[in-house]
């Protein structure tokens, strides 16, 4: 059974790029409503590695302006995006997890993306938002 006080943190993984951002401002009147602390995620991975200095700018200017809910950045490192996002919420002890999901009109059937892996792995509640 789940309460108010589970969803007092949340983190949203992200890639932090402008196409993200509507999504998050989209989650903020609800953030703000649950009273949310937001650790804004990314994962940094060995394929698409990004040096922590350059994604730490990239998390401020993302964020820049959005004031309402206390926010903090972090980049961890992991093999694989998805059990990187879920050990991150794990360890962390974060009641809820948000995503802003791509448009896959292009993408094949079979592909699973990564919020349907978080879906599937977790039993914590996720808040997904569809990138336009």
């Amino acid at each position: 059974m789940m309460n108010l006080s589970d969803f007092k943190k949340f983190t949203f993984a992200s890639l932090f790029t402008e196409e993200s951002r509507p999504a998050f401002v989209k989650m903020q009147p609800i953030l703000q409503t649950m009273g949310s602390s937001v650790h804004c995620l990314y994962v940094n991975t060995p394929g698409k590695f990004i040096p922590n200095q350059k994604m730490e700018q990239q998390m401020f200017q993302f964020i820049n302006g959005n004031a309402g809910v206390p926010i903090h950045r972090h980049v961890y490192n992991h093999a694989e995006v998805e059990n990187g996002i879920l050990d991150f919420s794990n360890s962390n002890n974060v009641g809820w997890i948000g995503i802003a999901s791509n448009n896959r009109k292009s993408s094949a059937a079979y592909n699973i993306g990564v919020t349907e892996t978080i879906l599937f792995k977790s039993d914590t509640p996720v808040f997904s938002v569809k990138l336009s």
